[in-house]
């Protein structure tokens, strides 16, 4: 039986820095390194996956791009949870508060008062949803509904 041990490689060709400096050529750094300071890096540069000190992974999802909030009305018929007839673009909060009264919402437009999870008159529900998905809205009456939309 031949030894291939020797001839093994106990090494890769990544060349990446993990505490930041110039970009590598080839980088397969995986895991991430806790900084009480973050790095200051310079164009082209690169740094490992910056984690907090209990080792999650930190990000910066914040919004920046637009908001969208007005009243709508929702009534017997189901409608889609947003302002301008559309889902914000790139969205990614949504909030919803009924003014006036009771509404149900679902996944779909068949939502009823009976199968749809109830929002209470004055209670706001957030949802972390992108721009994909819509979530409908259906009340017993006609009830006013404040309608919050991020990206």
């Amino acid at each position: 039986m031949s030894d291939y041990s020797s001839s093994l490689p106990t090494s890769d060709k990544a060349d990446g820095s993990a505490s930041g400096g110039t970009a590598a050529s080839s980088s397969i750094l995986v895991g991430g390194e806790y900084n009480s300071t973050a790095p200051s890096l310079s164009n082209g540069q690169q740094a490992a996956v910056q984690i907090d000190s209990s080792g999650r992974i930190l990000n910066s999802d914040i919004l920046n791009n637009s908001i969208s909030s007005g009243n709508i009305t929702v009534g017997t018929t189901a409608v889609a949870a947003n302002v301008n007839g559309t889902n914000l673009s790139n969205r990614k909060t949504l909030f919803v508060t009924p003014t006036n009264g009771t509404i149900y919402f679902g996944a779909s437009n068949a939502v009823t008062t009976s199968n749809g999870t109830p929002i209470y008159q004055g209670q706001t529900r957030s949802f972390s949803i992108g721009p994909n998905l819509t979530i409908y809205l259906i009340a017993a009456s006609s009830l006013t509904v404040n309608i919050f939309e991020g990206s």
